[in-house]
Parts: C-alpha cells; structure tokens; sequence
C-alpha cells in the first residue's frame, strides 16, 4: 500500500518556487519528501521532471446535479483534468438532505434519469457515497432549493413562521452532519429578509460557506446588493458561482468582481461554454407558477411557441447544442440548427418542440460569456477556477474542443503575468483554506495525497492521483 514517485520538480501549492524531489505515499497519506533513491515501494512513478502539484480543487463541478456521481462514481473525466476533491450542492439544489427521501429538486437536470436513494439526512447521503469506489473526493453544501420547495412546492412564496422553522432545522442539522454551507439559486438569493438572516446566522457558526448563483444580466446594482445581504459585516465566507461576462453585460461582470467585498469568491471557468436549462432559457411569464408537465404542454400550442420563438432571437442556433434529453437521446450532440432541419422549422421553433417533447429535462451548451474578458479576470485573486462539468458534459465539451479547462487555466494565468506558483495556489490550497478543507490542497508530509502530475510544458495532467493508493472519500465538514 505504498507509491513513489521520483524526479519530478514539487510546487507545493503554497506559493513557493518548484524544487526537485521525490515523494513516497503511504496509503492515503504522503510520508516522505526528499532524496528517497534509497526508497522502495509497491508502486513507483517516473516523473520525468514534469511538474508534481496538488490535485485540484474544482467548487463548481456539478456530478451530483446530473446524478453522475451516483451512476459514475469513478469520475473519470474529472480525474483526467487533474481534479481530486469537488465540492458540490451549487445552484440551491444538493443530493441532501431529503425530506420525503426523493430527488425531485434535480430532474430538470437528470434528464428523468432515476436512482434508488437510502437517505434523508445529510450524513446519510455522505455515508452513502462513502461505500461507493468514488474516483475523486467529494463533498457538499446544503441545497436551499431542494429543501424549501419540499415544503412549499415549485411555487415560489413566501414561507409561513412555521415553515421557515422547519427549513432553519433541518439546515442546522445538515451543517451539523458536514454539510460545507448553504447554496441558494438568484430567485431564493432574494428571498424575504428574515429567512435569509437565519440562514446567514446557522452558517457562520458552523464556519461554512454560503454559496450564490447569481446572474450578470440582473445589473451590478441588484447582484452587489445580494452579495452583500449575505456578507453584512464582511466576514462571511461568500461563492458565487454561474456569474460570468456576458455578452453585453461584461460592465457589470467587472464592477461586481471589483466592487465586491474581499471575503467573496468568484467561480469562473476558462472556457465560456455554460450549460443551461430550459428554465433557464424560456421567458418567465410560461413558467411562472407552472410545473415542467404544465409548461410542456403549453409548448406545445402553436400560438405559444410563435410568441416565445420571438422572444428567443438572441441565441445564435449554430452555437447551441443539446447535451442532454432525457430519453430522447438521439437529440444529445445536435445544435439548434441542426434540429431545424430535421423538424423544417425555424432553429427557435424546432428548439420550443423539443422542450415539449423532452418534457423540460434536457440541457443546451451555449456560449454567452466575453471569452476575452473571462480569460483576463481567471488570475484575480477573488476567483477560483472550475470545469463546471460532469461526465456527459466533459465529452461533449471535448468534442467541441473545450479540454483540460485547469491546464487552460495555468497557461491563462501564466500569460497574465503570474508565476506558476501563484496560479497553482489559486486551484489548490486557496480554496482549501476557504472551504477549511484539512490537510489538503498543499504537497507536505503528513497531508492527503491529493497530487496531479502535470507536463512541463502544456501543464495537462498526465496523471491524476487521489488519496494515494486508497481512492477518494466523502468529505464531512467539521466546522
């Protein structure tokens, strides 16, 4: 139960210049770090004088949302990019806790996809994902969405007194059995005043994160003014994730990444395209107080699909393309074009029949951020770099030629004026220390052996090791 790795140059994820060094990893743990030639191991690696860094901490990957850590528990793709440990339960939506024991929260994004759940509470769910060969480490914060609309429904209300009781109780137990924060959507990040404090107050205390998806098209105004309803005196530990330049709105992109208060961290990716859901796309005058059966079937009426394909003249079809769709596969991969033609339909059309068809569970990649503008803020120092990806996504974005989205990240930050060092640190022991991950995120003796072995030249990870030779873990937050 033992590996050694030799010649290889160490950054050590704390901002230090590379050195030359071998490194033996004894079972989980790295042991040694030094002139080791007299060493011996189960197992060695040769490193050639490539690069040996942290494994990457990516908290905007979605394996959870899509269910494909469940269904994929190696998570391959993600390993190939050189990620090791994902925090997850982003976008207000988390595999835990469950009041009624069932996902309905994510099958917008499931595709339909099902799987047999053992769990309520959050611990549950952690220990769960604990018997299963999990290829990375993975850990979550508490979806708020996922929680309030298994008391109220889809319709967004406000809570009665007892209702917002029964949402802080079950936060509070969640935090309690590791739950590493709260995430809200941009519809609960607006939540009535008295429900987002007893948030806010439940995850200071247990040293959390509070996670916000927010959207640059509200305007810097609105997005600033809910950023800092949740860090009211500037020590609470704030993500926003799903918040990028887009396109006419890269003013308020930037404003918001200066103007923001310095405990904010900022999730961006370094390729532009995003993945979105039909919620996310259609106009919200056919989703209001409709379920995803309710709106299908409204789609499905000419005159409605003539009003919305109006309104849908933004998206550039060719660009677009279906990563997901239920059961109705053989649309995954086309773009919106494409389905124009196979329907003879105008793209926006064409896309409005396959909501219908699909019953809302599908997904479109689709670029609407300032790929120069992205690419200029990924060194800042209040952002932290993510694939924002999943299994199905990766391959569908590798075909596109979007890979490797942490090497893209290096090289960006590289070109910008950081040093290697830097930018490692950004991807490694930053967010560690900001999701108070122990142990983790810096090459020391005595600490995870997380570690990536990156090339020299391309920094593409050429081999991804998590937790030595014992495989990834479900992490428990202890705060």
């Amino acid at each position: 139960m033992s590996l050694l790795i030799r010649n290889v140059r160490i950054v050590d994820g704390r901002g230090r210049e590379p050195y030359k060094a071998d490194l033996l990893v004894q079972k989980d743990r790295i042991s040694a770090i030094g002139n080791l030639r007299s060493k011996q191991a189960a197992s060695s690696i040769d490193g050639l004088g490539n690069f040996l860094v942290p494994g990457f901490i990516d908290s905007g990957a979605v394996p959870d949302r899509y269910l494909d850590l469940l269904t994929n528990p190696a998570q391959t793709q993600l390993k190939g990019e050189g990620v090791t440990t994902v925090i997850g339960g982003n976008g207000g939506v988390s595999l835990a806790p469950l009041i009624y024991g069932r996902l309905e929260a994510l099958a917008k994004w499931s595709g339909g996809a099902s799987v047999n759940t053992n769990w309520h509470l959050f611990h549950e769910m952690l220990d769960s994902l604990a018997r299963l060969r999990l290829g990375i480490n993975f850990g979550s914060s508490a979806g708020y969405e996922t929680i309030r609309s298994a008391i109220a429904g889809e319709e967004f209300r406000e809570l009665t007194k007892n209702e917002q009781r029964v949402v802080l109780k079950v936060i509070e137990r969640a935090l309690r059995d590791g739950a590493f924060g709260v995430s809200l959507n941009s519809a609960n990040a607006r939540m009535a005043r008295v429900e987002a404090k007893g948030v806010i107050s439940q995850v200071n205390r247990h040293r959390g994160v509070i996670s916000l998806s927010l959207d640059a098209k509200d305007g810097e105004e609105e997005v600033l003014k809910i950023i800092r309803s949740f860090s009211e005196k500037g020590k609470e530990k704030v993500l926003v994730t799903d918040f990028f330049p887009t396109i006419g709105y890269e003013d308020v992109f930037e404003k918001t990444l200066v103007a923001a208060p310095k405990n904010v961290r900022f999730v961006l990716k370094p390729f532009p395209t995003i993945l979105k859901t039909p919620s996310e796309i259609l106009p919200e005058w056919i989703l209001k107080d409709r379920g995803a059966e309710d709106v299908a079937k409204l789609l499905a009426q000419p005159e409605v699909a003539e009003r919305i394909a109006d309104e849908l003249s933004w998206m550039r079809p060719k660009e677009a393309v279906l990563s997901y769709s239920g059961r109705h596969s053989y649309f995954e991969g086309k773009s919106v074009s494409e389905l124009g033609e196979l329907y003879e339909l105008p793209p926006a059309k064409a896309l409005i029949k396959v909501f219908s068809m699909c019953k809302l569970r599908c997904g479109i990649l689709y670029s609407e951020a300032n790929s120069e503008v992205l690419r200029k803020h990924l060194a800042d120092e209040n952002v932290f770099a993510s694939t924002y990806g999943h299994s199905k996504l990766s391959r569908l974005t590798a075909e596109r030629g979007e890979r490797n989205h942490f090497s893209e990240y290096l090289r960006a930050a590289t070109e910008v004026g950081q040093t290697l060092p830097e930018a490692v640190q950004r991807i490694t022991s930053a967010p560690a220390k900001f999701f108070n991950l122990e142990n983790r995120g810096a090459i020391l003796e005595g600490n995870f052996a997380d570690l990536v072995l990156i090339d020299k030249d391309n920094f593409r990870a050429i081999e991804t090791i998590v937790g030595g030779v014992t495989g990834g873990r479900a992490l428990y937050h202890r705060g």
